[in-house]
């Protein structure tokens, strides 16, 4: 399911991400949009993600539970910066050019 427009990071969040080196911060500053799209769920002795999809129910997988948070993670920057003006990319990237490359 895609990202509604209302979820994307804005500019400000996004260089607020960027500038931020606290872990548990930048957790929670995607946690608070992908818990809308996404949970984990433990069940016996497996961790269980599940997504929602475009029919509005939710697939899972217990397999590479951790790749799957982190592909989310990464998804929700990549639509987040392709979804600003040229203008604020620009500046995205003059202002965070090593940092850029790393998160887009």
């Amino acid at each position: 399911m895609e990202f509604k427009k209302e979820d994307l990071l804005s500019y400000d969040q996004l260089k607020n991400y960027m500038t931020c080196d606290k872990i548990h911060e930048k957790a929670q500053m995607l946690s608070i949009i992908l818990k809308k799209y996404c949970f984990i769920r433990a069940f016996k002795k497996n961790t269980i993600f599940y997504r929602l999809q475009k029919e509005i129910y939710y697939k899972h997988t217990d397999t590479d539970v951790d790749e799957k948070i982190q592909f989310e993670a990464t998804l929700l920057i990549e639509k987040s910066v392709n979804a600003l003006k040229e203008s604020k990319i620009k500046k995205l990237k003059e202002k965070f050019k090593k940092l850029y490359k790393k998160y887009v």
